[in-house]
């Protein structure tokens, strides 16, 4: 390794290091700023402390007020599954119950997201340099900056999600079915990225047929089930837990009325952005904003990584899990799921901000081969119309 390329790939490490640090500042100073519920922390948060003190029996911590909401002292948030109140749980356990300490796991996640995102960059384009665009774009991410202090449950989704593509990335399919899991355990749209990871598999080749099938279904199965064992047991056995599971499925299919309802396609452009907290004179601080600017890029950046898919394999899997993802909210929306809101990108933003970038520096870089490559497809289809 010469001289130049050590001194390239240490301020790279220290330039990530430091943003990663930057972004969990930031989050501490400005989750500061809200000594209050934030918008569904009250239910997420209230979930987490009930289960604390009627499944788990704590009740020696100094509890926070709870807000003000029907049944909300006996509210188990079991339209969602629990992981997400666990690490609520974890922080109140180790900090304390008060809303700093809600959001230390999420500012943690994302230090730790902008760490991932590097690497997964690095892999993609084996440049240390290159590789710090991707997290500095989402250090600036407007989604990812809010959310980041809200104790929701988008947000460890999001964490989860990223993992599953980091193992993807770096060639760790069973990691990455148990990460499938662990997503699918905050919320039930983690179970999107399996459509996208079975694409990975196949792709992939040399994973067994059997031992696939155990990837997809069987490992984030277990590990969901496993998860969910403290609920089912308070819940009184199986039977009753997967008949939670039914409701939840019904719940989540149906629609609810909310006026910052705003469907799939209204993500990419900041459509009707969901607003966590007004200041006393009616100005949105906090609110789920997407970049108008960036994320419909998406697309195209898609279409250009399909044709380059085999050379680009390592950027490829990630527009998988990116399109997995946001693809299955339309059969959602199709079947009755409309009452959506602009949090719900959250898991995007990290892989917006690697899928876009990168498609752009790779075509820049790779544009004769870009070119080579669309003339190929030109004159095969060509080929096939006039052999019909």
């Amino acid at each position: 390794m010469m001289l130049k390329d050590i001194y390239l790939k240490i301020i790279s490490y220290i330039t990530i290091i430091v943003i990663s640090g930057l972004t969990f500042y930031s989050g501490y100073i400005n989750a500061l700023n809200f000594n209050c519920y934030i918008s569904d922390e009250q239910w997420y948060v209230s979930a987490a402390r009930n289960i604390l003190k009627t499944i788990f029996h704590v009740n020696n911590i100094d509890w926070y007020p709870y807000p003000q909401a029907e049944s909300i002292e006996s509210y188990l948030n079991l339209e969602h599954p629990p992981l997400g109140k666990y690490l609520i749980m974890a922080a109140m356990l180790i900090l304390g119950d008060r809303p700093l300490f809600w959001r230390i796991p999420n500012i943690i996640e994302s230090s730790i997201m902008i760490i991932l995102v590097y690497l997964i960059a690095r892999k993609i384009t084996k440049s240390d340099i290159l590789a710090l665009v991707p997290p500095i774009l989402l250090f600036f991410d407007p989604l990812f900056n809010d959310m980041k202090i809200i104790a929701m449950l988008d947000f460890p989704q999001a964490f989860f999600t990223l993992l599953t593509v980091f193992f993807m990335v770096y060639d760790r399919p069973l990691l990455a079915s148990i990460t499938i899991g662990l997503t699918s355990s905050i919320k039930y749209s983690g179970v999107f990225l399996i459509p996208g990871y079975t694409l990975y598999l196949f792709l992939k080749r040399n994973v067994a047929k059997v031992k696939a099938l155990s990837y997809i279904l069987i490992i984030p199965l277990v590990v969901y089930t496993i998860i969910n064992i403290p609920v089912i047991l308070h819940l009184g056995g199986l039977k009753e837990w997967i008949d939670i599971q039914f409701w939840a499925l019904s719940w989540h299919t149906s629609y609810k009325n909310n006026p910052f309802i705003c469907p799939p396609w209204g993500w990419l452009i900041n459509q009707e952005p969901f607003v966590f907290y007004y200041s006393p004179e009616g100005v949105p601080l906090l609110s789920a904003r997407t970049n108008p600017y960036i994320y419909p890029l998406i697309i195209p950046t898609l279409i250009i990584t399909l044709v380059m898919c085999k050379e680009w394999f390592n950027l490829f899997k990630v527009h998988l899990i990116l399109w997995s993802y946001y693809l299955m909210y339309y059969i959602l929306y199709a079947i009755g799921g409309r009452s959506q809101l602009s949090f719900y990108a959250m898991p995007m933003a990290p892989l917006v901000s690697i899928v876009v970038p990168l498609t752009l520096v790779k075509a820049v870089l790779d544009y004769h081969k870009l070119i080579r490559r669309v003339k190929e497809i030109i004159e095969n289809t060509k080929r096939y119309l006039n052999h019909r």
